[in-house]
């Protein structure tokens, strides 16, 4: 028999993973990285049993409110015990292939020295994930097979703007690995919309601070228009009717952001109209920066 990644001793990198109200999906998550020396989940006040079934699986969690995905991703890679960092979403789960990609790479690079790959130092590997949808791969719109840079020193860090889900890696050397990640694409439960809802708003008062303002067509635009991108420009066509389904909740995701933000913009220009003090910073942004 050829022995798995759990028979050899756990590999010497940190598991990160960010998740809230995550219970129909954290178990197998922490459960694929079981391999790894130490998983960590950054829990975000869920109210449901997301801490208990991560503890369950020998996860190492803490609690901190979400503010954005970045900085609760930061804020567990800054607790990291060790050298090398892979970042998981509560729906991926690591591939066996994947654990015997990372396990070999990191077993090449004596202790403080860095990983090679094709001839070159690698401070960060971009990892290639695929996405299901009622077990099918998705092969268009915006869940079309994607790499996003998972795997890096723990030096590195995300970026904490609100909708961001992106590792700084200016100063960083970026290799890519062969081996996938898969995501399951869940948007029928509860936190999903709760979700949305969520980073619509955020990004709004984002944007509303630095000078953006939105009319009632620029919602109907963008929604239109990520439509179209997700549906025929991505391919999402490709995928039939569940593509169909997808581009159209994509459409609604953005639709709700410039939604926000007219509601802001619109509040704005009331507050002119009558006289008083423009909403140059409105009260739920000025409450969240003084957290």
């Amino acid at each position: 028999m050829v022995p798995g990644p759990a028979m050899y001793a756990p590999v010497p990198i940190t598991v990160v993973i960010a998740a809230r109200d995550a219970a129909a999906h954290i178990g197998r998550c922490v459960a694929s990285a079981a391999w790894a020396a130490e998983t960590l989940v950054v829990e975000g006040g869920s109210s449901d049993d997301t801490r208990l079934l991560a503890l369950s699986e020998g996860a190492t969690v803490f609690t901190h409110p979400f503010s954005t995905i970045g900085r609760q991703r930061n804020l567990a890679v800054e607790r990291a015990r060790h050298e090398w960092v892979l970042v998981l979403d509560a729906e991926e789960r690591c591939t066996p292939q994947l654990a015997t990609e990372v396990r070999d790479l990191v077993a090449s690079a004596l202790p403080g020295a860095p990983v090679m790959l094709g001839g070159a130092a690698r401070d960060a590997f971009a990892v290639p994930r695929t996405s299901l949808f009622d077990g099918r791969a998705l092969r268009g719109g915006r869940w079309r097979p994607d790499a996003p840079v998972r795997l890096f020193r723990r030096r590195l860090r995300f970026d904490e703007i609100p909708g961001a889900d992106r590792l700084d890696t200016e100063h960083a050397a970026v290799g890519t690995l062969s081996s996938t990640l898969v995501r399951e694409v869940d948007v029928a439960h509860d936190a999903v919309a709760e979700r949305m809802v969520r980073a619509a708003r955020d990004w709004a008062l984002q944007q509303f601070t630095r000078g953006e303002r939105a009319s009632s067509f620029a919602v109907v635009r963008h929604f239109v228009g990520q439509f179209f991108a997700s549906f025929v420009w991505r391919g999402g066509w490709r995928d039939g009717r569940a593509g169909l389904g997808l581009a159209s909740l994509d459409a609604t995701e953005m639709a709700l952001r410039w939604s926000q933000l007219w509601a802001l913009s619109r509040r704005d220009r009331s507050y002119a109209v009558r006289g008083g003090p423009r909403a140059s910073e409105p009260a739920e942004l000025r409450t969240r920066n003084a957290r």
